[in-house]
């Protein structure tokens, strides 16, 4: 399956240039959470006011992702990198993904929905604890797909929000889009285990 993870590097050097040379590893990572809650209201603003509140969500999950992106650049530039910071990376991860991402579960029409953002949710935290077993047991984080890691997640989350703001009726196709979604999220942290068991 096509990943966004492979263009990584590209997203480094194209935003880079956002956190100048005030910003630190922790402020990006702090700023990362502040997009995904306010990605998350937008997404509550959406369901309960008007879904054109849906159209400004996409924004702030950009903003968390370049945010992600930047603060392991800024750590290795600044030779900031430890290992109490690689723990809060990976936790304001799986923080940001349900600040993201629950509105969904809460708030959407239709019980099939929210309960398969939930599973959505949850199968996106396996995946993401896997990679990080990866580094434990292999010394090596696994990042392969088919859907690579919290980029790919939200930009197909972030291009399901916006055709729902644009085309309102797309809600009623949500449970379907949310099942292949949860379909690739589940085979990544499959293929990610059997890949750490084979190494061991």
């Amino acid at each position: 399956m096509f990943s966004f993870y492979k263009f990584k590097p590209w997203f480094q050097r194209a935003f880079r240039w956002i956190a100048g040379d005030w910003m630190t590893p922790n402020q990006a990572t702090l700023l990362g959470l502040v997009a995904a809650a306010a990605g998350g209201a937008f997404l509550y603003l959406g369901f309960r006011v008007s879904p054109l509140f849906f159209l400004a969500q996409p924004l702030w999950l950009m903003l968390r992702l370049v945010c992600n992106i930047l603060d392991g650049v800024l750590a290795r530039e600044k030779g900031l990198a430890d290992t109490r910071g690689e723990v809060l990376n990976e936790l304001s991860g799986v923080v940001g993904d349900g600040l993201n991402y629950l509105p969904i579960a809460f708030f959407a029409p239709g019980g099939g929905t929210r309960a398969l953002a939930f599973l959505v949710i949850i199968a996106a935290i396996l995946a993401e604890m896997t990679a990080v077993l990866g580094r434990l047991a292999t010394g090596t984080r696994r990042d392969e797909g088919p859907l690579g890691g919290k980029l790919d997640r939200g930009i197909w989350f972030g291009l399901g929000v916006t055709a729902a703001g644009i085309f309102p009726t797309a809600l009623n196709y949500a449970a379907h889009y949310l099942a292949v979604i949860l379909l690739f999220v589940v085979l990544t942290w499959l293929n990610r285990l059997r890949l750490i068991l084979r190494s061991l």
